[in-house]
């Protein structure tokens, strides 16, 4: 299954810490960006799009892609939301402090799966023009004069 990545999807993967980090930014630290008082969601939303834009190119070479923008598979999520992390928090001022050693190898073990994308398999996305709740209809021939006449339903 692909999934739409943005700021919210990444939100829901936080840890409590990393919440509570980015809830306490000032935009007044954000110099470059101080007119904007939703600067925060705009450098958070800006990393989704280019670390998905940057998956998918990668994965152009593996498999078909989405034709949504910004959508990913979902067997690989987590080590994109890692690069997302990674992107948004050498972005933001004092969350660097997040990148632990932890943080700074599960990065570099999304680097080796970005890297070997091809070792794995990826489901193709559905078709997006295509419901996936409507009912699958199969080809009927039309009714012909024989299905109207009193004999064919006699025997």
């Amino acid at each position: 299954m692909w999934i739409l990545l943005d700021s919210n999807e990444l939100r829901t993967h936080l840890t409590v810490p990393e919440l509570s980090a980015l809830a306490n930014i000032e935009v007044e630290d954000l110099t470059d960006q101080s007119t904007n008082p939703d600067a925060v969601e705009a450098i958070l939303q800006a990393a989704c799009h280019n670390v998905a834009e940057t998956w998918r190119g990668r994965l152009r070479t593996v498999t078909a892609v989405d034709k949504r923008t910004d959508y990913v598979p979902t067997e690989l999520l987590q080590y994109i939301l890692i690069h997302v992390r990674y992107s948004a928090y050498t972005r933001l001022p004092n969350m660097e402090t997040l990148l632990d050693k932890l943080r700074q190898r599960e990065w570099e073990r999304a680097n080796q799966i970005f890297d070997n994308l091809g070792d794995f398999y990826i489901e193709p996305p559905e078709d997006p023009e295509e419901d996936p709740r409507a009912p699958k209809m199969s080809l009927r021939p039309g009714y012909s004069k024989m299905d109207t006449e009193p004999s064919f339903y006699a025997s």
